[in-house]
């Protein structure tokens, strides 16, 4: 039996798919506000380095297996805090002079940032043997500012021996040279820029207050 399309069926046709159209617009239009009121700044619209760390563990943005990340922070973070002056000198840190009290050992917090670790791709923190890091020290002084505090900051090196063996990038003249000569081409980009988390900066900033007061 042959099928004819009466004016009345073609007529409903048409109307089906005009709603279709028209449902596909309004959904389309309503993603793109969507999507431009979160870039524009939008309450919910995360940072870059928020967004990164929600993703994951803070070590997906360097490649790092979130265990040993964890394990490797937490192992530079106790190393630098526990360190003596003398300790300092050698990771390349000028304490000097910034006692809590006379004869004192000084209160230093830190924080760590591992950017780079050998051999790359390490599953487990045992198997690591050296890891780049950025790092950032204040020395705890009783009601100074933290915007005047004592700090040392910048990329090191660290080999994972038993203690820890941490070396400081210098600053001043000729640092560009220090960072290609103690840290790895594959991470030297790395190591010229800032903390990729700046949670890190603000956690540190918010002991050192509690501290200094």
């Amino acid at each position: 039996m042959a099928i004819v399309s009466t004016a009345i069926d073609t007529r409903e046709r048409s109307q089906s798919r005009l709603r279709l159209w028209l449902a596909i617009s309004v959904a389309l239009a309503a993603l793109v506000l969507a999507v431009g009121w979160r870039l524009v700044g939008g309450r919910e619209a995360p940072a870059a380095a928020g967004a990164a760390a929600a993703s994951g563990s803070p070590g997906d943005m360097y490649g790092i297996a979130p265990n040993v990340y964890a394990w490797l922070t937490e192992r530079l973070v106790a190393t630098l805090e526990s360190a003596t002056p003398a300790d300092h000198a050698h990771h390349g840190h000028d304490i000097a002079g910034a006692e809590a009290s006379p004869g004192a050992k000084p209160v230093v917090l830190c924080t760590a940032e591992p950017f780079g670790i050998e051999p790359a791709g390490a599953t487990m923190p045992g198997a690591v043997t050296t890891v780049y890091a950025h790092h950032l020290c204040a020395v705890v002084e009783k009601g100074r500012p933290w915007d005047f505090a004592v700090k040392m900051a910048g990329p090191l090196v660290a080999h994972n021996t038993n203690p820890m063996d941490i070396k400081v990038v210098e600053s001043g003249r000729g640092y560009d040279e220090r960072v290609k000569q103690m840290i790895p081409a594959e991470y030297q980009a790395r190591a010229l820029i800032d903390f990729g988390d700046g949670s890190l900066v603000k956690r540190l900033r918010q002991r050192y207050e509690d501290a200094a007061k």
